[in-house]
């Protein structure tokens, strides 16, 4: 089974694409991971994540979804290669499947 479930902040303002079949809209999410180091003091390392929203999720993703909000997302892991000046690039995508906005808080 091929599924992931991440909880971050939005990096980027969302990009919409419009492709042959389609739109898809891109957004980058940054993840903490925490440990403690030899010295027992806490440490994190951030993860970045290339998400992809397809469909009707890229229009709800590019009109609710803003820089620096913490989302949650369900989807699964997409690997991409591209050559170019005749070099492989290898990416890794997530495609969303489902995602959420934190509750607003009320004032």
């Amino acid at each position: 089974m091929n599924k992931v479930f991440l909880i971050g902040h939005v990096g980027t303002d969302p990009e919409t694409i419009t492709m042959q079949n389609g739109e898809i809209t891109k957004v980058r999410l940054a993840t903490k991971e925490f440990y403690r180091d030899d010295k027992g003091a806490r440490q994190s390392i951030t993860f970045w994540h290339n998400l992809i929203f397809k469909n009707n999720l890229s229009e709800a993703a590019a009109t609710m979804i803003k820089k620096g909000m913490k989302i949650g997302i369900e989807g699964a892991i997409r690997y991409r290669e591209i050559e170019k000046d005749g070099a492989k690039q290898r990416f890794t995508d997530i495609m969303v499947f489902d995602f959420e906005l934190p509750a607003k808080e009320s004032e």
